[in-house]
Order: structure tokens, then sequence, then C-alpha cells
């Protein structure tokens, strides 16, 4: 379901872009707010109404954000589609993905003891940039991706999620802010003949 109105983020050139966010329910209940980057002319903006319930089609992008000497990596789903659907579809958040190991894994154990590594993965495009999305595993495949070293391409599918923390200030204060990451339910290493592909 969208979740907020459809409003002017920005230009580039002459062409327009929006945003929204979409809040798609897990199993589990818990919800996930999704950014929404929608570009003008591939998506008809102006036909979509906060609380409409949609199915979207589109790329996780990320880039980074300056603020002041910080960079901030911003992710969102590019929009390529976007459809409205009836309210008795049943909610769905699938993620292929692609791309390159850029830094060590990080296997760990969550306050509960299920072992989870973080991985940070560069997906190209297909003009020559790359989206870098972070990545957690879960289970047996958090042990395997704990074994991939940098540089390795893998193949995995998932969702992406929303989770909120709370970040902590050297002068006392707090903020609750918002996380994004791709959670990987399978991640499998391509090997060099599939690359050649």
């Amino acid at each position: 379901m969208l979740s907020s109105p459809v409003v002017f983020s920005h230009s580039v050139g002459k062409r327009s872009f929006y945003k929204s966010t979409l809040d798609v329910k897990r199993l589990s209940g818990t919800v996930d707010t999704l950014p929404l980057t929608l570009p003008e002319g591939r998506v008809e903006v102006s036909g979509f109404r906060e609380g409409e319930r949609v199915t979207v089609l589109g790329q996780m992008r990320s880039y980074n954000h300056h603020v002041g000497e910080h960079n901030h990596l911003i992710l969102s789903v590019y929009v390529e589609k976007m459809e409205e659907v009836s309210a008795e579809a049943t909610d769905a958040n699938e993620l292929t993905l692609r791309g390159y190991i850029c830094k060590p894994p990080v296997l760990r154990k969550t306050p509960l003891g299920r072992k989870a590594c973080d991985l940070l993965v560069a997906v190209s495009r297909s003009y020559g940039r790359s989206d870098y999305l972070p990545v957690i595993a879960w289970g047996k495949t958090a042990e395997m991706a704990a074994a991939f070293s940098v540089g390795t391409q893998i193949e995995g599918t998932g969702r992406m999620q929303s989770r909120a923390y709370t970040k902590r200030f050297a002068n006392g204060s707090s903020e609750v802010r918002t996380a994004y990451e791709v959670s990987l339910m399978r991640a499998d290493a391509v090997d060099s003949a599939d690359r050649a592909e």
C-alpha cells in the first residue's frame, strides 16, 4: 500500500522525479516501509494516491548523500512499473540480485543467538555505474556467505527491508532513524563459466 503521498523530489536535466513510500507486510506481521523513486514519463505519477494498494516492479538503487564531511548511503526502489491492485491482493516483497562482494563479510550472532552475515554488494547497472547494497544473510546462508571473498560474484534472492534504530550523538541527544537493507534467503557464488555468459 502507498503509505505517503506521491510528491515531487528533484529534477535531472528536464526529467522530474517523484517520491513516495510503500508499506509491505511480512508473514510475521512486521511492516517494511520502502522508499520509492518514480521517474516522470515511466510512471503516470498523478494516477496514484496515498492508501492505494499497488504492485511495483523496479530496481534497488543507491547514491551517496553528502552532509558536511559525512556521506550517507541512500537506498530506494527505482520504479519501472506501478499498477493498482485489488484490496484483497496478498503482500509480497521479492528481490533478486547479482553482484560482487566489495567488503569482507562479517559473521556475527544476534542477541537472540541467530547467525547473521553482513555484506556489501556492488550491483552493476547497464551503463557502467554500480549500486552498493547493504545485505544481511541468515542461518546457513550466513555461514556460506561468510566464506565469500572480496570480488566474488554472487546471485541471491530475498527482500528489501526496513528497520528503525536509534542514532546517539556526542552531545547526548538521540534520533530514531530508518535503515534499509537486503535480507537474503539464498545466496550462491557464481562460477567462472556462468560469468562468461
